[in-house]
């Protein structure tokens, strides 16, 4: 089962802990594991190399192309719900230092 959330609250780079209630009809059956949720910045960085770069856009255009569980977390640059062709060029825009979805206070997560 996959979960997806959108927060709406709480501290950057901190973690709360998500605990999995009983489970009823089809699964029934299955056994809930208690975990933690973190909020992480998503700054456009997806390689983690500490730079912004052509190459975490096409990480991004990739996980859009083929979606993979090795995608980033932080892939949905503009936090629209899912992966587009979008979050790649809000990355390259930020690589070429021209306005970019990751610009304070324009809509990036």
């Amino acid at each position: 089962v996959r979960l997806k959330f959108k927060v709406t609250g709480g501290a950057e780079d901190e973690c709360y802990p998500l605990t999995a209630g009983p489970m009823w009809d089809g699964i029934a059956g299955f056994t809930p594991v208690d975990g933690r949720f973190c909020l992480d910045y998503c700054d456009g960085d997806l390689n983690g190399d500490g730079a912004i770069t052509p190459q975490d856009a096409l990480t991004a255009f990739h996980c859009y192309l083929a979606p993979v569980d090795s995608c980033p977390d932080c892939a949905d640059i503009n936090g629209s719900g899912e992966i587009t062709p979008q979050d790649a060029l809000c990355i390259f825009q930020k690589y070429l230092e021209i306005p970019s979805c990751l610009d304070e206070n324009s809509g990036g997560r």
